[in-house]
């Protein structure tokens, strides 16, 4: 499913930014081609990688790594709601060859220091009688091209996925990859249980780049 969903013309080749869904011979590299496959890449939720700040992605023992932390656009929180400490998950290789640590350089980036200001969200609608605008979750603005990419490769999307599913897929992956220690899984994905003792040790970086690094690419 994965690699029809990234053999889409959004990442091998559209006509334009406004026709991502027919091909031809442009490749667009921001938030929509970037964004889902760092999501398959890493496990992580939608609004901490739509939220990543330009220095949030760094070199630590000699390995690219996103760090995954608050900032004034986001925070970051366990599904459920418990507030979680910051995490380092190492980039994909992948990621890497198609040009991402390029992208992060900060002179190329926006003001607002966002790695994919053009998902910055907006108000959903303006203020009515002096009551404040409903807030937009950031990455939200993602969610109609990716229901579109998911209808036109996997014939209507009869499992309904959704964004999250790439969580779910990363998960799932390393559950059943048998390199893989639990506490390194939990140390990435963020999973915080109440009582476990993994949620208090953090596995070399080494260790979760190989994790991740075990990941097949997608295309």
């Amino acid at each position: 499913e994965l690699q029809n969903l990234f053999g889409h013309s959004a990442w091998q080749g559209c006509q334009s930014a406004g026709r991502r869904h027919v091909s031809g011979q442009e490749v667009i590299k921001d938030s929509r081609f970037w964004v889902p496959l760092i999501l398959s890449y890493t496990g992580a939720r939608r609004a901490e990688i739509s939220g990543l700040l330009d220095d949030d992605i760094a070199h630590i023992e000699g390995i690219p790594c996103f760090h995954i932390r608050s900032n004034a656009y986001r925070g970051i929180k366990g599904e459920g709601g418990e507030i979680e400490k910051s995490r380092i998950i190492p980039v994909h290789p992948h990621l890497i060859q198609l040009g991402l640590l390029d992208h992060a350089i900060p002179t190329q980036s926006s003001p607002t220091g966002l790695l994919f200001p053009d998902i910055l969200p907006q108000a959903r609608s303006k203020p009515r009688n002096s009551q404040p605008a409903k807030a937009v979750k950031i990455g939200e603005a993602l969610d109609d091209f990716w229901r579109k990419s998911l209808c036109i490769t996997l014939d209507g999307k009869p499992r309904k996925l959704c964004m999250h599913s790439l969580r779910h897929y990363v998960n799932h992956q390393m559950i059943h990859a048998p390199d893989v220690h639990e506490v390194t899984r939990f140390d990435l994905l963020g999973h915080v249980e109440s009582g476990d003792a993994a949620q208090s040790i953090n596995t070399h970086v080494a260790r979760k780049h190989a994790a991740i690094a075990s990941l097949r690419r997608v295309f």
